[in-house]
């Protein structure tokens, strides 16, 4: 099981996912419904399939960049998901899964 990643890098990315959460609900024609909508499909996604990067998670659920990263944004602030690191051959990979 990987462990949990407190980098910086990571912590920054949770907040670009805030951040887009909170643009795309003020700023476009996407409402908070929507945005709850596709962050549903996301936990659902992790929740059938376990830790997923998060290409792989954005393919999986065939949400548009501003539809995925405003759903992420949503999630993240609910403290629903977290970032696992693993080291694999000096390289680290990180897995978005369930908190």
């Amino acid at each position: 099981m990987g462990k949990k990643c407190k980098s910086r890098a990571v912590l920054h990315k949770f907040r670009i996912f805030i951040i887009f959460a909170k643009i795309f609900t003020n700023q476009t024609n996407m409402n908070i419904n929507n945005i709850g909508e596709n962050a549903g499909k996301i936990w659902t996604v992790l929740n059938e399939n376990g830790k997923m990067t998060e290409t792989k998670l954005k393919k999986e659920t065939e949400l548009a960049s501003a539809d995925f990263y405003a759903a992420m944004g949503w999630l993240a602030r609910e403290g629903k998901v977290q970032v696992e690191c693993t080291e694999r051959c000096g390289k680290t990979c990180e897995y978005i899964t369930l908190a």
